[in-house]
């Protein structure tokens, strides 16, 4: 890896890319609460940036305060995380992250179900790195305590959103994923 990615988001789209390569603690310091939920101890200026984050995102109501101390974090010492295409992985990966369609998500959950190898089907997590720790074995707490995706679902509800609100967002949204280079089909794109 050349530099440090502007947060852990930035190596799943690398590796979905075709890159081949590994991070250490400090290429990922520059995303600081997926730091915490990696395990990694930060520096003590960046510790103070997931401090502010944190307080954000609670000012923003996209947690509460007392979800802070369930936020998942992975509990073993961070040593390197290897980011490949999963038929190019060096080693055998400790966690597979898949991503598709809605439908297609859906079809992968209950066939991982249907072999036995499917986690309780909590894994939602906010922020979303948060369900690397749970997928790995370490606490799952966060989702037991706040409901998973049902729970996300309900904080959304009954925002008292304008109209223009809701178009202003899903137009937002529709080009973020138009500028991350989303499949260009009907369910990921804005035309």
């Amino acid at each position: 890896m050349d530099r440090a990615g502007p947060a852990d988001g930035a190596y799943w789209k690398q590796a979905a890319e075709g890159a081949v390569f590994y991070t250490e603690a400090a290429d990922h310091y520059n995303c600081p609460v997926g730091s915490f939920t990696h395990g990694i101890t930060l520096p003590p200026e960046r510790a103070k940036e997931l401090e502010h984050v944190v307080g954000t995102m609670v000012g923003l109501q996209y947690i509460r305060m007392e979800e802070v101390g369930a936020l998942p974090r992975r509990t073993a010492p961070f040593q390197v995380a290897v980011y490949a295409p999963l038929a190019e992985t060096p080693a055998p990966p400790d966690v597979v992250l898949v991503r598709g369609r809605a439908r297609q998500i859906m079809l992968v959950a209950e066939a991982a179900r249907a072999a036995g190898i499917a986690g309780d089907g909590a894994s939602m997590g906010r922020p979303a790195c948060a369900v690397i720790p749970a997928v790995l074995g370490g606490p799952t707490g966060y989702s037991e305590q706040f409901g998973g995706h049902p729970r996300m679902i309900q904080r959304h509800l009954n925002r008292h959103l304008t109209q223009a609100q809701r178009r202003q967002w899903v137009s937002l949204l529709l080009d973020t994923a138009d500028q991350i280079g989303m499949p260009d089909d009907p369910e990921c794109s804005s035309t």
